[in-house]
């Protein structure tokens, strides 16, 4: 049958009583007339995206607005003229905000295309965070596009299916979205490994026939027993899923011929008691396989899907599984908890309920703290964390913590809260004390054991599974040595402060919020936590807070903020004037590589010009000491100075790849990576790295954009040791 919106609209009018069709017919108007012109690979109307997008959702019986934004969700990315403000005067802030998270970001010539799709899932999964139809939505727009998949480029297909094996999937399963996870799963399967795909449904064609007579033979001997004991019941039989049954074959390492439970029973009964009597008529017709037996009624997974599971050996000795559930548990089923999203209010729909209860959605806006604003982190996290296999523990009072599957006593106390984990002493497991390594299994009852003197060891970073727990260890080392830095930062300040004759009008607090805020600070202290780690020159600072001053008192207090006259010094050479010298051969010294705004003095060498060092070098200082006549004042010129280096030393976690990790992260911070040396001890790297740059706003770029950085603990500019390396008169002073 041929798609409409009239179609959409007479499936919503049988679960809506007052639907509003005329806003839904004016927001399909509305995207008609926007993809006017515009056709998909396979040649049709792109209105017909859109379309198909809706009808997916409609059988999940979706509120208004999210088949109004279904039918939107792609007109503001590809129609300048349209904006979110447009659609939120037409349709309400609700539709505005989730089309809005739905809208792709604009490409950026200096993003790269993957760094760009890691930004748009971040924003997504943001916007999810306050509403998850945006979510929603993504996934039925994902499935359809999966669906016309042939039309794209071969390369294309790959990074698609690819990603929506990696996120969309897992995400749908998250939801307990089954049917779509399942089409997505098996979609994907198909594109990447075509080879296989085609040859597991060849291999599975081939015995159709006589497994839908074994299970032909089995629904009618469970119906048959069912009606003698009066328990009304659906009883259906279904072939799992082709990705499901690749998985297992590869995680066994076995063929297809040696997996027995290819075929699934399921019995939807009208209430919870007869569930548990079908599983008795179940157990009594066939024989129950141990441990293959799990209560998912009694203890629902988090995304709320009950049904009790049992595996049992049927004709010729053949396991299969049977599923028992209620007509409402088989909704959730296949829809997920979007079943559950909706309760009536006053006649309309509402998902605060959902929005407050969802163990998803709290996890979210966590990894959202954890991963410090990195789009890359965020993803990486999610896909650690909350897409891999699962395991449920329980605490003492029987509240249920999930984890991934592989995790340790200490993931499960950071996961109940941070405090916990920080003061971690040890655990007991099932009333048992266990090693900080121990490996959890679904059903342990945990009791976390604290000790309020007990701190955190960098050794916990190569226990711990999970990558909360990781950035709430790396976290706790960072902020260590912030109290330090804040100290060491607004002693600097203050000093350069009274040095520039700054008065406590320069420094009223409106100018200050002023400063730390054109910084991208929150707080003085973060600024000064910056300047204590080398990540702001105070002379850059001092001049910010200049320029923030003057523009709020024009020129009449200029002439106490003017930077002293530069009488007496020569012509520039490598940006240095020198006090009472012109046209002198100049260099700047490799020991310490001073920066423009760095403090520094000249050193004039035998026969070789003057070098300039900064004026805590300790090379400087010897030689100041053993040959003060040879000390010359010098400046910076005011002009921008280029091909710079600066000697760094950075301390990150003893993570696989964590040097290409940090070479990336320069390149991308348009930085060269000139020498790089890194050795490991206390599971902590310690790099020591010569980078060019441009400026010294651009190694203040590069703190800022590393300090962020989840795996870097610490990153501080250093002046290299050894001996005194570049003057000719060195061997002269050690005589």
């Amino acid at each position: 049958m041929s798609i409409s919106i009239e179609t959409i609209i007479s499936e919503m009018k049988e679960y809506i009583v007052d639907l509003k069709e005329d806003k839904i017919r004016e927001a399909y108007k509305l995207a008609e007339e926007s993809h006017t012109g515009q056709f998909r690979k396979s040649g049709e109307e792109y209105i017909i995206h859109p379309l198909h997008v809706a009808e997916i959702l409609t059988p999940m019986q979706m509120d208004e607005a999210t088949i109004i934004c279904a039918l939107l969700h792609d007109v503001v990315e590809d129609v300048e003229a349209i904006s979110i403000e447009m659609i939120e005067e037409k349709f309400g802030s609700e539709v505005g905000y989730i089309v809005n998270g739905l809208t792709k970001l604009k490409k950026i010539s200096s993003i790269h295309r993957n760094n760009l799709q890691v930004e748009n899932l971040m924003k997504m999964f943001l916007t999810t965070s306050k509403d998850i139809r945006v979510l929603l939505i993504k996934l039925a727009d994902r499935l359809h596009n999966m669906r016309t998949l042939k039309y794209m480029p071969r390369d294309r297909q790959l990074a698609i299916a690819k990603e929506t094996l990696e996120i969309y999937a897992p995400v749908a399963h998250r939801l307990g979205a089954f049917q779509i996870k399942w089409e997505l799963e098996d979609l994907s399967f198909k594109y990447l490994e075509p080879e296989k795909y085609n040859n597991l449904v060849d291999q599975i064609s081939k015995k159709r026939i006589e497994r839908e007579a074994d299970v032909e033979s089995i629904i009618s001997k469970i119906e048959e027993k069912l009606k003698e004991l009066n328990i009304k019941a659906e009883v259906t039989g279904r072939t799992k899923h082709f990705y499901s049954i690749y998985n297992k074959m590869v995680k066994k390492n076995q063929e297809l011929d040696e997996i027995f439970d290819l075929t699934a029973v399921r019995i939807i009964v009208s209430n919870i008691q007869d569930c548990y009597s079908a599983l008795g008529v179940i157990h009594m017709i066939f024989t129950p396989i141990p441990n293959r037996f799990k209560d998912y009624i009694a203890m629902p997974k988090p995304n709320m899907y009950q049904s009790i599971h049992t595996t049992v050996l049927g004709p010729n000795t053949d396991p299969f599984e049977v599923q028992i559930r209620t007509i409402e548990m088989h909704k959730t089923a296949e829809f997920g908890i979007a079943a559950h999203w909706k309760y009536k209010e006053g006649g309309k729909f509402s998902y605060k309920e959902f929005q407050k209860e969802s163990s998803f959605i709290e996890q979210i806006r966590e990894i959202q703290t954890d991963s410090g604003g990195s789009a890359t982190d965020f993803i990486d996290s999610l896909k650690a964390d909350l897409f891999t296999d699962r395991i449920y523990l329980f605490t003492p009072k029987g509240d249920v913590i999930e984890l991934k599957n592989g995790s340790t006593p200490l993931d499960f106390a950071f996961r109940v809260h941070s405090d916990v984990g920080l003061h971690y002493a040890g655990a007991k497991v099932n009333n048992h004390i266990v090693p900080i390594s121990y490996k959890l299994q679904t059903g342990d009852i945990l009791e976390i054991i604290t000790n309020r003197n007990a701190k955190p060891s960098l050794d916990w970073l190569k226990i711990v599974e999970t990558k909360h727990a990781q950035n709430k260890i790396r976290n706790w080392f960072k902020n260590q040595n912030r109290e330090m830095k804040i100290e060491k930062g607004k002693e600097n300040f203050d000093r350069e402060c009274k040095k520039e004759s700054f008065d406590s009008m320069h420094l009223d607090s409106k100018y200050l919020e002023k400063l730390y805020k054109s910084h991208g600070m929150h707080s003085m202290d973060d600024l000064y936590a910056a300047i204590g780690d080398g990540a702001f020159q105070v002379k850059h600072v001092l001049r910010k807070l200049r320029d923030i001053v003057n523009i709020q008192l024009g020129d009449a207090n200029t002439d106490k903020m003017m930077v002293k006259p530069w009488e007496g010094y020569g012509k520039g050479t490598h940006g240095i004037r020198v006090q009472g010298f012109d046209n002198v051969d100049i260099h700047i010294s490799k020991c310490c590589n001073p920066l423009p705004d760095d403090e520094v003095s000249g050193y004039i060498n035998r026969g070789k010009g003057i070098s300039v060092h900064r004026t805590d070098c300790p090379n400087f200082l010897y030689l100041k000491r053993k040959e003060p006549y040879r000390i010359v004042n010098v400046i910076w010129e005011k002009k921008e100075v280029k091909n710079l280096t600066a000697n760094l030393e950075i301390t990150t976690t003893d993570k696989k790849g964590i040097t290409p990790f940090i070479i990336n992260k320069f390149h991308e911070l348009n930085a060269d990576v000139l020498e790089i040396n890194s050795k490991v001890a206390n599971s902590l790297v310690t790099m020591k790295v010569k980078i060019g740059i441009n400026s010294s706003n651009h190694l203040e770029d590069i703190f800022f954009a590393l300090n962020k950085e989840a795996d870097i603990i610490e990153i501080n500019r250093i002046i290299l040791k050894g001996k005194i390396r570049n003057e000719s008169s060195v061997t002269e002073i050690k005589k």
